[in-house]
């Protein structure tokens, strides 16, 4: 994505009355590029049938754990969610990813 893409994208969203965040889920991490050459050699054989991902926090970060536990109007617990909600898209993100692989094989 570009910066006209993603200004596109923005008044989309205003337009339709959406929200929208930007994508931050260690995509091109070395271990994720890694993984997704391996699935696309075959060298795990067949298609996926199993993933796991996890996702946490280390909570003495006092950028955003502690912030989050310590404070009870912090932005996170005022999403309909809360923590959840601020911390699905990483685990769903990944596992797309490797399902878009397969499909591509």
């Amino acid at each position: 994505m570009n910066t006209e893409e993603a200004e596109d994208l923005i008044r989309t969203a205003e337009a339709r009355n959406l929200k929208i965040t930007a994508g931050h889920n260690a995509q091109f991490s070395l271990a994720a590029l890694r993984m997704r050459e391996l699935v696309k050699e075959g060298f795990l054989g067949s298609a996926p049938v199993h993933m796991e991902s996890y996702y946490c926090y280390n909570l003495s970060n006092a950028s955003y754990a502690k912030a989050l536990l310590g404070d009870k109007n912090h932005w996170v617990r005022r999403l309909p969610g809360k923590l959840l909600h601020n911390i699905i898209s990483h685990g769903s993100a990944r596992s797309q990813n490797f399902l878009f692989l397969n499909h591509l094989a």
